[in-house]
């Protein structure tokens, strides 16, 4: 309110909350009946809200009103702490422009005073629009005076005498352009700075993320460094554990509440946000890296705004590494899973369909909801939208959950043995990640740039190939990593931990990573792959869970499940070693692939021939 944001950002007392209301009902007040003065005070920053630069507006204001008879509101002084006139902030978000719309929208009544100490306090815009900002003011009846030389300016003064305007665009131009030569000196001065912290990693100042301190040179001519704040650290550790866990950002707020931990600032108020905690957990500082940009300034449909342009690459090492490349993609990977599957508030028991499931009928997620039981509910339905869908019990579902797990290779869940390749992986996820910034930094320096540039659509052209390639990669150490199947069912499914929120947040987890949803329909629910249908679950008359395949691979890995001989895991390995284009041994037959004994064939079928029905393979035999 009035500047609030940058009187708390700079520690000066804050307006009043009700003053925007009042000077909104201000008819009330009759400047007609005696002379109402307001006094607008502005400084730009921090270090002169700890001088003298409040303290003589106010002197100045009130000095002058009792001068003159004027009897000065200060429930109404606006103040505009530590906000810029050269930008236009006071106009677009601060006090100023709050006054200017109720002058537009006549609520200030004519023949009121508004105090400034020069007019460029008012704006520091080029001469025409701080023209039109003054002319506002006055066209509305309002009666600027400048306390610097007491000089009084209205309309109708200037409409007898415009010679009277002459000192004000002397004042507004003189105003401006030493903001221009500040603005210039300042971009110089960071632009060195910059320049050395590339070329020699030579610290910005005291301008450091918040878990790092700037410590200052002991000599002279040395050079400071950077100093990890622990406490700051181990609370940012807490926060990637929690998101990587699976929990959101409500949640991970609500826990750093609750063991009083306080956000990160130079006074420790406030409060944890989602927006804030996202940007922690996706600011790449905290692996070391710094990037150099700056702020370019244009105009929007009339109101001045400013973009990011980044200069160069990432300066990597820079800052202290406190988190290691691994922690920061899974942070991520979870943090971008959450989006994907529109996943919100935390239950006290993880909810293991939250976000892999939704309505057959009309795609809508299915949330979790409390009658006599629980069920599971389409969103649509609940709203009356969805007249198809059914209630299904979470019993019931989180019975079909553990059999869908053991249908897509879910034996990471339960078993360590993958560290190597899971090393490998993260790695290789983590070149991905560099080589996909590489192309982020080279598109907006096309999109930024007024004239496009053949080299760097051939370093683009580049880069993108060399993402494509690691994406390969990726791929292939993931389908590494999946090969070990679950030959035992049963075995698995004691060793599954589905009680405990860590067991059920990583199962969770591992469906959204391998991109399997469950459409449901029923009790019948539909698991599909990348939009492909895998395969069904259902529950037979005996109340079991039955499930039925819809690809080759998962008809064979469902036979060998349900009896898993010595014969059949043989000639499941071997299939796969086949798929894989592995050496044949002596005795193995390429082109065929063995099924399972069963009471209606011994034979070896041709794969390429086995016909699977939308209920799974029906046999011509009678016996069957």
């Amino acid at each position: 309110m009035f500047g609030g944001q940058a009187l708390q950002a700079f520690q000066v007392d804050p307006v009043e909350d009700h003053l925007m209301h009042q000077l909104l009902e201000f008819p009330a007040r009759m400047c007609q009946m005696e002379k109402i003065a307001i006094s607008y005070i502005r400084f730009s920053t921090a270090q002169q809200s700890q001088g003298e630069s409040l303290e003589r507006q106010t002197t100045l204001a009130r000095d002058y009103a009792a001068k003159h008879g004027m009897r000065l509101d200060e429930s109404l002084t606006m103040r505009d702490l530590g906000i810029s006139a050269f930008s236009g902030k006071n106009l677009s978000q601060g006090a100023l422009g709050v006054f200017l719309k109720a002058v537009t929208d006549k609520k200030v009544p004519a023949n009121c005073y508004l105090l400034i100490e020069d007019v460029d306090r008012l704006s520091r815009l080029p001469v025409m629009e701080a023209l039109d900002v003054f002319r506002t003011i006055i066209k509305g009846g309002v009666t600027v005076v400048t306390l610097k030389d007491e000089i009084q300016y209205s309309a109708d003064q200037l409409r007898d005498d415009w010679t009277r305007l002459m000192p004000v665009l002397v004042s507004m131009g003189r105003g401006h352009d030493e903001s221009v030569r500040k603005s210039e000196r300042i971009r110089d001065g960071w632009a060195a700075k910059k320049k050395d912290a590339r070329e020699h990693l030579t610290p910005l100042g005291a301008l450091a993320p918040a878990w790092l301190t700037y410590a200052p040179p002991k000599k002279k001519e040395g050079v400071g460094e950077y100093v990890v704040n622990d406490e700051r650290v181990k609370t940012i550790e807490l926060i990637f554990d929690l998101s990587i866990s699976g929990k959101g950002m409500v949640a991970i707020a609500q826990e750093l509440r609750a063991l009083d931990i306080k956000p990160f600032g130079n006074r420790g108020v406030g409060d944890w946000s989602g927006s804030s905690l996202q940007r922690l957990l996706k600011n790449r500082a905290l692996l070391g890296e710094y990037q150099p940009s700056e702020y370019i300034p244009y105009i929007e449909d009339g109101v001045r705004k400013r973009k990011q342009k980044l200069i160069g690459r990432p300066i990597e090492g820079f800052y202290p590494q406190v988190i290691d490349n691994g922690t920061f993609l899974k942070a991520t990977e979870a943090l971008e899973s959450r989006k994907v599957h529109h996943v919100t508030r935390q239950a006290k028991q993880v909810n293991l369909w939250q976000g892999v499931i939704k309505c057959n009928h009309c795609g809508s997620a299915l949330h979790l909801t409390t009658r006599e039981h629980k069920y599971l509910v389409c969103y649509k339905a609940r709203l009356g939208m969805c007249k198809e869908s059914r209630y299904v019990r979470l019993d019931l579902a989180e019975l079909y959950f553990k059999e869908m797990l053991a249908k897509i290779d879910s034996m990471a869940l339960v078993e360590s043995s993958n560290h190597d390749l899971e090393r490998i992986l993260l790695e290789s996820k983590v070149e991905l990640s560099k080589l996909q910034s590489d192309v982020d930094y080279f598109m907006q320096q096309m999109r930024s740039a007024e004239t496009r540039s053949n080299s760097m659509g051939i370093l683009l052209s580049e880069a993108e190939n060399s993402v494509r390639v690691a994406e390969g990669k990726v791929k292939e150490v993931e389908s590494m990593f999946a090969k070990e199947a679950i030959i035992d069912k049963e075995e698995f499914f004691q060793r599954l931990d589905l009680k405990s929120n860590e067991g059920r947040r990583s199962a969770n987890n591992l469906v959204k990573q391998v991109n399997v949803v469950s459409y449901v329909d029923g009790n019948t629910f539909y698991v599909k792959q990348d939009g492909n249908l895998l395969f069904t679950l259902s529950k037979d008359r005996m109340g079991k869970v039955m499930a039925t395949p819809y690809t080759a691979e998962q008809f064979m890995k469902m036979q060998i499940q349900d009896s898993p001989s010595l014969d059949q895991v043989l000639n499941y390995h071997k299939r796969r070693r086949q798929e894989q284009g592995g050496p044949v041994q002596q005795g193995e037959i390429r082109d065929e692939a063995t099924l399972p004994e069963t009471p209606c064939t011994q034979e070896a079928w041709d794969w390429s021939e086995i016909t699977l029905e939308p209920y799974g393979y029906i046999p011509d035999s009678e016996e069957c």
